[in-house]
């Protein structure tokens, strides 16, 4: 007979069965963390409107759904009240809370060199269901950034880093969907780019053709249909990109990430930015 993995069993403290009490939880903020980010959420005694209860305690819960990937449902209760912590993230979410976490991390990026690529996470099968008014459920599922494959559900992250490996920006599509026509997006609006370090995906004669348009220099390895003509590149630059595979391993510590298991793209994309922060301020 085999014999499974047994399944982890948390307490209703948010730590594993077995696990020292006083080792910090990985879904705990330190005091450093805290700071960064208190005067940035809502819901403060010097804010107008209601006052939520402990912001701090909220943010912690919604962090251990992304690291942990568990419904909000099974929040341990020291959290508060799951559907509580859950619509918060929603209110967040919807006012932009997220997004300035997000883009205050880094408020002088050198943005010379990027690197891109994607990568893709399985979706469970709870996240398929969210309907768009109007569109068929394939449809739907394409809108909230899930694909249909042989594997089953995927989605897949588009990310863009800088030279010293920082997540400048990122896009959540389909995983079945190809890389490249959504990389030019990506950068468009990106001032004082002088370089674009990427796998052979991008090399298309569009990209091409519009880096030289930005006077951006593409270290980027010819395709095979290449191979009569393959276009040179700085082989030395181009070693720099196990950067963006190692943000990747990092991101994906975070379980709510390596498995996707929400319905839509832009809460995903919330827990994107969540792991983003924390791995910046760690």
């Amino acid at each position: 007979m085999k014999i499974e993995d047994p399944i982890p069993i948390f307490t209703h403290s948010g730590l594993m069965c077995g696990e020292c009490p006083s080792a910090r939880p990985r879904t705990k903020l330190t005091d450093s963390q805290w700071e960064l980010i208190r005067d940035h959420l809502p819901g403060r005694k010097e804010d107008p409107g209601r006052t939520g209860y402990d912001n701090r305690m909220a943010l912690e819960g919604m962090l251990w759904v992304v690291r942990t990937g568990a419904p909000w449902r099974d929040l341990p209760p020291r959290f508060g009240n799951w559907n509580t912590v859950y619509y918060r993230f929603r209110r967040w979410e919807e006012s932009g809370v997220f997004d300035r976490m997000f883009s205050d991390l880094y408020p002088h990026l050198d943005m010379g060199t990027l690197m891109v690529d994607g990568t893709i996470s399985q979706a469970h099968q709870h996240s398929a269901g969210a309907l768009k008014r109007g569109a068929t459920p394939e449809a739907s599922r394409r809108l909230q950034g899930l694909g249909t494959s042989m594997g089953g559900l995927t989605t897949k992250l588009i990310a863009v880093l800088s030279d010293a490996g920082e997540l400048v920006d990122f896009s959540v599509h389909p995983g079945n969907a190809a890389e490249s026509p959504h990389f030019l997006s990506l950068i468009a609006d990106m001032e004082g780019v002088s370089e674009i370090i990427a796998d052979r995906a991008y090399d298309t004669n569009a990209i091409r053709a519009e880096l030289r348009r930005m006077g951006v220099s593409a270290v980027i390895p010819s395709r095979v249909h290449r191979v009569d003509h393959p276009i040179p590149h700085d082989e030395k630059r181009y070693e720099k990109r196990h950067m963006i595979e190692n943000y990747f391993s990092y991101i994906k510590h975070f379980r709510g990430i390596a498995t996707r298991y929400c319905k839509l793209a832009e809460t995903y994309g919330a827990f994107v930015k969540i792991a983003a922060w924390v791995i910046a301020t760690r």
